[in-house]
């Protein structure tokens, strides 16, 4: 008699254990889901994504820009160094069809060129935020905004 209510205490473990696997499976499945949504999913806005976890780390490429539509107009750089201003279009997680400026000289008109695609899933999305106030960025995206918009 013992042994058949520790089978059935044990049973009732097993199934219980069973019942709670979709719910863990699928908490997991959210996790993925929220880290594989596309930079095209996201709402309108500014955003700031870095080849680093952290924001102001030496020699580490980071992208500010503001996402309109399927638009990005955004400015590269690496901290505490010069970028430049670009803009291209959202496709997934890759920004193609990129424009960018060159500056040829100092004081000079910078001249708009074709630029390398942008492949966003290679950076890590950081707050906006945490954009560094010693960058520049933000007042630099204004700028980028300024030279895109008169572009268009």
């Amino acid at each position: 008699m013992k042994s058949k209510a520790i089978l059935g205490f044990g049973l009732s473990l097993a199934i219980l254990g069973i019942g709670c696997l979709p719910i863990s499976a699928q908490s997991r499945f959210q996790g993925i889901k929220q880290s594989r949504q596309t930079v095209q999913s996201l709402a309108n806005g500014n955003y700031f994504y870095g080849k680093s976890r952290l924001p102001n780390r030496q020699d580490v490429d980071y992208l500010v820009f503001r996402k309109i539509g399927n638009t990005a107009i955004g400015f590269k750089y690496r901290y505490r160094e010069e970028g430049y201003c670009l803009r291209g279009t959202i496709r997934g997680n890759m920004i193609s069809n990129v424009t960018r400026e060159y500056a040829i000289g100092l004081g000079s008109v910078p001249e708009l060129r074709r630029g390398d695609p942008i492949d966003l899933a290679t950076y890590n999305r950081l707050n906006f935020n945490q954009v560094p106030n010693d960058s520049n960025a933000r007042r630099r995206l204004q700028e980028c905004v300024s030279l895109f918009s008169n572009k268009i």
